[in-house]
């Protein structure tokens, strides 16, 4: 028998969201875009596994859900720069979430920079912290000091597996694919 307070929670309708945008697809989830009471928001929905009995399925994807929401939690508490939760679907399987406001994947910026300063050493007019969907950094850095941008990244990102891994949350799946640029003014 679940929860009644579980229950509840699962029987309440998702919140009035915009048009839904598909940012992309892993093995776990659909990721989509949309504005929820005025919001950038991103909605995370897990979807179902043909190869897995139904049963099963759903019971291991409410896990994870939950497991997602509290290590976001616990790292936000930890004052890692975590996107915010903004409410919970477990019936429908979705996490509606703070969107980043530059959705630059570390990945990708790394990428960028490495192929201008290979050719150039180009300076920022913008600083940028580390954010992961499940652990995040708020450190600044700045290129115009001369410091090689890739290699703030990789630091930041370094101190924030640090400070997920001092609230005792282990990512599980560590890749730059993983981690989001936040943009901030210098």
């Amino acid at each position: 028998a679940s929860h009644p307070d579980t229950h509840r929670m699962d029987a309440q309708p998702s919140p009035e969201v915009g048009s839904l945008v598909l940012l992309g697809q892993g093995a776990e989830a659909r990721i989509y875009s949309t504005e929820m009471m005025e919001r950038p928001t991103i909605i995370k929905e897990r979807f179902e596994k043909a190869y897995r009995h139904p049963t099963l399925d759903k019971k291991l994807s409410v896990r994870r859900l939950n497991t997602e929401v509290r290590c976001i939690t616990r790292v936000r508490k930890a004052g890692v720069d975590a996107p915010c939760i903004y409410y919970v679907n477990k019936q429908k399987l979705q996490i509606f979430m703070e969107r980043i406001p530059s959705g630059l994947t570390v990945k990708q910026f790394l990428y960028d920079h490495h192929s201008t300063s290979s050719s150039s050493s180009s300076s920022s007019s913008s600083s940028s912290s580390i954010s992961s969907s499940s652990s995040h950094s708020s450190s600044s850095s700045s290129s115009s000091s001369g410091v090689d941008p890739c290699v703030v990244a990789c630091t930041q990102m370094g101190r924030t597996i640090a400070r997920a891994h001092d609230a005792d949350v282990v990512h599980g799946d560590l890749t730059t694919s993983n981690f989001m640029l936040r943009q901030t003014d210098p």
